[in-house]
């Protein structure tokens, strides 16, 4: 390896691993690291992380990268660190956890998000989305209200990515792809909201300071240059929050594109380039990974985690349980032979957050098999981020391709359910790390790497080929019914 080969060193912070990456300026990765945990489920209601878990996983991966950057001779830019958004963690002044974190899954919150409900238009408005569980601020409020001791000794209330940005560079910073995942910041001004902190009753002094993404935050300090190999004073700049990331890294770069992330939760995200008048529960707004630009978003709070649900229960015998499941799956008709599921396992986020909602499994009979089950829940997923896409449409338009990233468009069957659901062309690259990928065309603008984004995209399509699904006609009368049955089902529920 030639000693005039930049790097970018790339880190993501995900709900169940972090991974870290080198990428050079051609769009290459060159060494990609990953470490798996998980978040500790401790009922329906509680999910909790232990922050040091965060901690050391980022400065071994960042200490292996520093030890493939000296054996080859790299050069480092920078560090672009993107993460999960919506977890919180009370730190004293020295970044020291005073809880656990405090998960995005979590829904200790219930009855703070009923409270607010009344004040729900108003925050709305002002932040450009609709009380949810999921969104930190209602977090903060549960920490003040029932544990007035750790919220009093709070120096500042943070995201994983800000507890570990800290801890890399001394600064106390945040962006505003984070911010908006808060409830707390204007979604217009992209400032905190003095409205906001008043009805979540969140003292401003606790939050971090709030920068665009693609921002430098900080350098690396002397105590983490020594510990990981890296150059000391080395630029860490903010990404963004991981699905405003994912989309970047699949070109959603103007108004109208869409992507469709299928990971531990769903995620439907479309640019745009001004904030929409949203009145209801359905649609997110929220700050993109690009300045000034944003995303409309969609949320499913179970996804792959949804689909984990049937291999643990009714595949865990077979030496490689989700290849027999996929086997089955695409031997099972369309329409799974009547099985209907309805994935909300943690309750259903986009359109109405109803965190209360519990899962269904319908119309099994003594012949059904779990075939017809495991399929049952993919295209319950399938026709749920159909309903996402159809909320986008008054906003998007009629007939964009849909991009797509995780874990489960690995299995073509339900690449081409979704395509026959919403009856468009899908996009897929195979393993192709679109949240990493992100990031990195973040770091390289900022470092001048590409003059703008579409440049740095180009040349990531010069490593990567993307493959297209074409909609069938053969499924649309069948996914038709589904989708109407699905919906009919859950209005039963609610």
């Amino acid at each position: 390896m030639s000693s005039t080969c930049e790097t970018m060193i790339v880190i993501d912070v995900g709900t169940s691993s972090m991974r870290c990456a080198l990428i050079d300026t051609k769009a290459r990765i060159l060494w990609l690291q990953q470490r798996k945990y998980s978040p500790e489920f401790i009922s329906d209601i509680l999910v909790e992380q232990d922050p040091e878990i965060w901690r050391t996983s980022c400065f071994d991966l960042l200490r292996e990268a520093g030890a493939v950057i000296q054996d080859k001779q790299l050069i480092p830019l920078a560090i672009a660190m993107t993460s999960q958004r919506s977890s919180v963690i009370p730190v004293d002044q020295e970044g020291r956890p005073l809880l656990n974190a405090i998960m995005w899954q979590d829904k200790r919150v219930l009855s703070i998000c009923t409270d607010l409900q009344k004040d729900n238009e108003r925050i709305i408005r002002l932040s450009g989305a609709s009380v949810n569980s999921a969104f930190a601020g209602s977090k903060m409020r549960w920490i003040r209200e029932n544990r007035p001791d750790v919220y009093k000794a709070a120096y500042k209330l943070v995201t994983p990515a800000d507890y570990l940005a800290f801890h890399l560079t001394g600064e106390f910073v945040t962006d505003q792809s984070y911010g908006s995942r808060t409830s707390l910041m204007n979604i217009r001004t992209r400032q905190w909201d003095p409205e906001l902190l008043d009805l979540y009753q969140v003292d401003e002094s606790k939050l971090c300071r709030l920068v665009e993404p693609s921002s430098v935050i900080g350098e690396l300090t002397a105590q983490a240059s020594d510990y990981t190999g890296l150059p000391a004073r080395l630029p860490l700049i903010s990404a963004g929050g991981d699905q405003q990331c994912s989309a970047l890294g699949l070109g959603v770069l103007q108004s109208g594109d869409i992507e469709v992330t299928a990971g531990t939760g769903g995620y439907v995200i479309s640019a745009t380039d001004h904030v929409p008048d949203i009145h209801d529960r359905s649609l997110i707004c929220g700050a993109s990974a690009i300045p000034g630009q944003y995303v409309l978003e969609t949320t499913m709070l179970t996804c792959t985690a949804a689909f984990d649900f049937f291999i643990k229960r009714y595949y865990t015998s077979e030496e490689q349980p989700y290849l027999a499941a996929d086997q089955e799956i695409a031997a099972t008709p369309a329409g799974s032979n009547g099985v209907l599921v309805l994935p909300f396992f943690q309750g259903r986020g986009s359109p109405d957050w109803n965190i209360a909602a519990k899962a269904q499994i319908m119309n099994v009979s003594l012949g059904s098999t779990r075939g017809d089950m495991a399929r049952a829940c993919l295209e319950g997923i399938a026709c749920e981020f159909t309903n996402h896409i159809d909320l986008m449409r008054p906003h998007i338009g009629q007939g964009h391709a849909v991009m797509t990233s995780g874990g489960l468009f690995k299995n073509p069957v339900f690449s081409q359910m979704l395509a026959d659901f919403t009856q468009n062309e899908i996009l897929f690259c195979q393993d192709y790390e679109s949240t990493l990928y992100g990031a990195f065309m973040t770091a390289a603008v900022n470092r001048s790497v590409f003059a703008d984004y579409a440049t740095a995209f180009n040349q990531i399509q010069t490593v990567h080929s993307f493959g297209k699904i074409q909609p069938s006609d053969d499924n649309r009368l069948i996914y038709e019914s589904i989708k109407t049955r699905f919906n009919v089902a859950y209005q039963f529920l609610s």
